[in-house]
Parts: C-alpha cells; sequence; structure tokens
C-alpha cells in the first residue's frame, strides 16, 4: 500500500536522524497491558525516542478484534516534544457492541534540576479519524494523571482538536524532585451491535507543515497527536 510504505520509509529516515536510546513506549487494552511493561513505560530523557510497530488481539463483549498499528515518541533538542500514537482497531467476528479502549503509556525524563513541565505553552491535541458503519471514537490525554480536553466521542470521520489546556503542578525535578513526566494517551472505539467483521475504524493522515514527523500518509490509521509540551531547564 502506498501510503503505508511512504509512511515506514519517513518513520526510518526519520529515526535514523535522532539518537536511538530504545526507550520502548507500553500499551494497554481495555486495561490489559498488550505491548511493553505497563506499570513502568520506558522513560525518553533529552535527545531521545522510541518508535515500534504493534499488532494483537483483544476480545471484548465476546468480540474478536484484531489491533495493528505504529507510535514514536520524541523529545528532541529545544524540550518540546511530539507523540504518534497511531491504532487500526478491526472487528474480526462478533455481534455484540463492544468497546476498544487503548492507552499508550511513556515517560520523559529531563534530568536538570530545576526542569518545569507546567504550562505555558498549552498542552493541545488532534484526532483524525475515518470510521467505519456503526462505530465511533473519542480521544483524550493525561499528564501525571491530569486530563486534557476529550475529544468525541465522534460518529463521522473527519479531524476535531480540542482546546488547548494549561496544566499546572506536574511532576517536576524544581518542586518534587520527580523529573519524569508521563503521558498516556487515549484512543476509545465503539462498536455497534451486528457490526460486519472487516469493520474498520480508521484515517488517511495529512501532511502537516509544521512538524517533519507527521509529514507522511498513512492510511488505514487513527492519529492521536500532542503537540507543545515543554521542560524548561538551566542554561
Amino acid at each position: 500500500m502506498h501510503y503505508q510504505s511512504s509512511f515506514l520509509s519517513k518513520m526510518a529516515l526519520l529515526a535514523l536522524t535522532l539518537p536511538v536510546f530504545g526507550f520502548s513506549a507500553a500499551i494497554e487494552a481495555n486495561g490489559t497491558c498488550e505491548v511493553g511493561t505497563c506499570a513502568s513505560p520506558g522513560s525518553i530523557p533529552l535527545h531521545g525516542n522510541s518508535f515500534a510497530n504493534f499488532s494483537f488481539n483483544v476480545t471484548a463483549s465476546g468480540d474478536s478484534f484484531l489491533v495493528t498499528g505504529s507510535y514514536f515518541n520524541t523529545f528532541p533538542s529545544g524540550g518540546t516534544g511530539l507523540f504518534f500514537f497511531a491504532p487500526t482497531v478491526e472487528l474480526l467476528s462478533g455481534t455484540a457492541a463492544a468497546t476498544v479502549s487503548l492507552d499508550m503509556l511513556q515517560d520523559y525524563y529531563a534530568v536538570a534540576p530545576n526542569n518545569n513541565w507546567d504550562s505555558p505553552p498549552p498542552y493541545g491535541e488532534t484526532l483524525q479519524v475515518v470510521l467505519g458503519a456503526g462505530t465511533t471514537a473519542s480521544a483524550q490525554a493525561f499528564y501525571d494523571g491530569q486530563s486534557l480536553s476529550k475529544i468525541g466521542p465522534e460518529s463521522a470521520s473527519g479531524t476535531y482538536t480540542a482546546p488547548g489546556t494549561s496544566l499546572v503542578g506536574l511532576n517536576d525535578g524544581l518542586n518534587d524532585g520527580n523529573a519524569t513526566l508521563l503521558l498516556d494517551a487515549n484512543v476509545t472505539f465503539t462498536f455497534a451491535a451486528n457490526s460486519a467483521p472487516g469493520t474498520i475504524a480508521s484515517a488517511p493522515t495529512p501532511e502537516p507543515a509544521e512538524t517533519m514527523l507527521l509529514g507522511a500518509g498513512f492510511l488505514g490509521l487513527i492519529l492521536l497527536k500532542i503537540r507543545k509540551f515543554r521542560a524548561t531547564t538551566a542554561s
């Protein structure tokens, strides 16, 4: 598939331009850890990144689903990070109404003793989605347990953006000595009863000019992204 090969090629090229530290994220599905170590996901230090493809099966309300996709998390120079969580959920079999809730978990770590994760700038999120018949999608991100605005549930294909959220009191090296920021990116899909096998919640990802990371098309994905978190460190 052209879009998929384009995405993977650009992800591979980007990975070559950034240091590779191997600090993997983790993924939960309906509260069960499916990828990585959910109790203590890997921490990305400044200049670090994590990237992986994933594929696993989920059973919900007796229905069987296949979850596939990719994630990419980066914490480059300058302290502004970005994450890209792109799962596709496909109904394999079953007739019940069902929900598949996915959480990508990733720690970010700034070694400076006075780093500060608080706003400004505000934290923002965007959900780009194409939905099969009878499906809905919602998205919400959390930093150290503090929630951003929820998107959805949405029943129509499109691009949805939540208002920016200012966060204060996040863990930081200056105030509480904890220099690790925990990201929990949640995307939740619902499937109506008697949905046809093969029903997929998916999205073609456009090419935002403002980020190199998302400069790729990938058919069949949900995209949830957070731009604009910042760690202020001493010079």
